[in-house]
Formats: C-alpha cells, sequence, structure tokens
C-alpha cells in the first residue's frame, strides 16, 4: 500500500514538458483524423461508445498524470513507474485497437517491447531470475494473442494481412534471437577474459528457449499464408503482388533513409553500418527479382519475393536499433537467407507439381548438391554441417 500511495505522490509532483505536450496534441490531432465523430442519424440518444472511448482515455490520461504516463515508456522491470507502462499505457494500447489486425499488431510490437527490455537488462546485468520468468511469462502471452488474431484473419479470408502480420513477426523474433546470441557471446567473452573461473549463468537462456519455437512455429504459418494467397483466384494474387510490392519497396526505402540519418551515421559502428548494408543489397536483389516474376505473370511467386524482401530488410532496421542500443555487431550470414528462399519456392514449386515420387525423391537428392554449390560459390568453402544448421536457423 505504501508503495502505491508513493506512486501517487510522484503522479502529482510530474509535469508535462513543453515537448511531451507537443507530442500528445499530435498524437490526438491524428487519432481525430483516424476517427472523426460521425454526424448521428438522430440528435438525441444517439451515443457510441467507439467513437468516445479516444476522448475519454485522453482525458483519463491527463488527469492521471499524463507526464509519467509518457515517461513510463522508458521504464524496465524494476524501475519505478514499470508498473504504470504494463498496467495503464498498455492497456489503453490494446483497448483502442479494434480490428484484429490492429490487435495482431499491437501484441507483436508488446512482446518485442518485453524483449528489447529482457536485452536492456542482460546488457546491465540487472536480469535475474525472478524477472527473466516474469518476461517469459508476457512475452509468450503477447506472442498467443498475435497469433489468435492472426488465425482469426485466416478464418475471415484476410490470407494478404495474415501473411504480412507472419512474416512481420517473423523478422522480429529472428532478429532478437540474433540479438541474444550476441549479447550473451559478449557476455561470455568479458567472462573469459577476466579472472573470475566460476561458469556465469547464461542471463537469457529462457528468453532465447521461448523466442526459438515461435521463430519456428510464425514461419511455419507465414509459409503456410504466403500459399494460400499464391493459390488464390488469380486477379486476387495479382493485387495482392502489387500491395506487397509497393509496402516492401517503401519498407526498403525507410530502412535506407534510417541507416542513412545523423543519429545512425553518428552512432553506429562502421562494421555494423556495411552489414546493415549487406542486408538491405540482399533486400533489394529479392525486390528485384519479384519484379522479374511479377513482369513475366508469376504473381504468386512475385508476391513472396516481395515479402521476403521486406522481411529482410525489416530484420535489418531491428539489428541496427540493437547496434545502437548496445554497441555490437550483430553478424547474420545472407547467403543462407538466400538459400532458404530458393528451398521455399522449390517446396511451393513441389507442391504443384503432380510428379511421381521417385522424381521427388531424386529431387531432394539433388537439393544436397545445389547447397553445396551455393556455399562453394559464396564462402569458398567451409563445414556443410555447420551450414545446414544455420540454414534451419536464419531465413
Amino acid at each position: 500500500m505504501s508503495n502505491l500511495r508513493q506512486l501517487f505522490q510522484n503522479l502529482k509532483v510530474r509535469r508535462l514538458s513543453e515537448a511531451e505536450k507537443n507530442v500528445i496534441r499530435g498524437r490526438l490531432l491524428e487519432l481525430m483524423k483516424l476517427r472523426p465523430v460521425e454526424k448521428p442519424k438522430f440528435l438525441f440518444f444517439a451515443f457510441s461508445w467507439r467513437l468516445v472511448a479516444p476522448a475519454l482515455v485522453a482525458v483519463l490520461v491527463l488527469a492521471l498524470g499524463g507526464g509519467t504516463a509518457f515517461a513510463a515508456q522508458g521504464s524496465l522491470p524494476g524501475d519505478s513507474l514499470y508498473p504504470v507502462k504494463v498496467n495503464f499505457n498498455e492497456p489503453i494500447r490494446t483497448a483502442l485497437a479494434f480490428s484484429a489486425t490492429a490487435q495482431a499488431g499491437v501484441h507483436s510490437e508488446l512482446a518485442q517491447e518485453r524483449l528489447k527490455e529482457a536485452e536492456e537488462l542482460a546488457s546491465q546485468n540487472r536480469l535475474d531470475d525472478v524477472v527473466e520468468a516474469a518476461v517469459v511469462i508476457r512475452v509468450e502471452r503477447h506472442l498467443a494473442r498475435a497469433k489468435q488474431h492472426i488465425s482469426e484473419l485466416e478464418g475471415e479470408g484476410k490470407v494478404e494481412e495474415a501473411a504480412a502480420l507472419n512474416s512481420n513477426l517473423e523478422a522480429t523474433l529472428q532478429a532478437h534471437e540474433d540479438i541474444i546470441v550476441k549479447i550473451e557471446d559478449e557476455h561470455q567473452g568479458q567472462n573469459d577474459g577476466g579472472g573470475d573461473t566460476q561458469p556465469r549463468r547464461w542471463r537469457l537462456k529462457e528468453v532465447l528457449n521461448a523466442v526459438q519455437p515461435n521463430v519456428r512455429s510464425t514461419a511455419e504459418a507465414r509459409t503456410q499464408s504466403e500459399a494460400k494467397v499464391s493459390s488464390g483466384e488469380q486477379a486476387r494474387v495479382k493485387s495482392a503482388a502489387e500491395n506487397k510490392r509497393d509496402s516492401a519497396k517503401n519498407t526498403i526505402e525507410s530502412v535506407q533513409n534510417y541507416l542513412n540519418s545523423r543519429r545512425v551515421r553518428n552512432n553506429l559502428s562502421e562494421e555494423s553500418k556495411a552489414k546493415a548494408e549487406e542486408r538491405l543489397v540482399e533486400a533489394e536483389r529479392l525486390f528485384a527479382q519479384g519484379e522479374e516474376k511479377f513482369a513475366a505473370g508469376a504473381n504468386g511467386e512475385a508476391f513472396v519475393l516481395f515479402q521476403t524482401s521486406a522481411r529482410v530488410a525489416q530484420h535489418a532496421r531491428v539489428l541496427i536499433d540493437a547496434g545502437l542500443r548496445y554497441g555490437l555487431d550483430i553478424q547474420t550470414n545472407l547467403r543462407t537467407q538466400r538459400v532458404e528462399w530458393e528451398r521455399e519456392v522449390q517446396n511451393q514449386n513441389d507442391g504443384e507439381d503432380n510428379s511421381s515420387n521417385q522424381s521427388g525423391q531424386d529431387r531432394d537428392s539433388d537439393s544436397d548438391g545445389s547447397e553445396e554449390s551455393h556455399d562453394s560459390g559464396g564462402d569458398g568453402g567451409g563445414d556443410d554441417g555447420a551450414t545446414l544448421d544455420i540454414n534451419l536457423k536464419i531465413r
């Protein structure tokens, strides 16, 4: 009770800065534009909670301490304002997400926020067993809700939206898997360089154990969604490919502009910038392949290629942010992403082909040779077993 009383005492003394007021005012104006109040058919007794809710939320935020709510956004587990973040700010976000698409997007973002919190605490050596267990529970809860809403969209026949959400979620989870592994590598390296001979706990092990199966299941769901889009009526597939082409182009350009921004140029290491640029080159290569397929009338393949290019770019964006936050140079093998994409296309083509079982076995045996040719052409050699393991991990 004393903690709650202290929290409300803090709310009384916190005040919004001019910059914070401008941000909130801007968000309210955007919300008003998105959901303008419609003139009711009847002047009396015409009432809609959906129209009134945003205004009520805005009043509550300002009345109960808007400055505190705004400041709580950057808090971490264990901070005094963290309960405001997870018990006040975030429920407002979910309450204002009225569609299944919006709900899936919000819960995906909140799952990512929990992962970022765990990574931040681990980088500061503040992540203990209790906090990590709480993070895992919250991550899995948000991911389960996101996947539930994506399934609802598929059930409604909105397979294009489901495919996009699955792809975005996959890119985010894969990037955070890479970040977690890199943080732990840095942690172990510092431990090896010191005089302490006692083995140190792998700080993000349980978080990683929660992320990895979700990377795989989301990738499988994304592949299934893409297959449904590609097998649809041709006019709809063409429209989906056109829309995905536009959104992928915007995503790639947005990440490129972000990489070229002053903040990134001045604070990101040269090695990290070079790796991010490599990912964007790969995204542009996939996008160009998509345009070739689209021009040839292969709309389903074009859709998948455009979506893959956007996923690679989004993956790069998350890793750029991690480089800025933690100063990490995170390695991702783009060559294996290319192999994985070619394998997906081959699998989809095999599913449409009514060839015999023997020919299918021949293709399986030939695929091993094709992977070796990629390895020899990309890195000039290397262990085949290690390459296969990476292919299964990185998409």
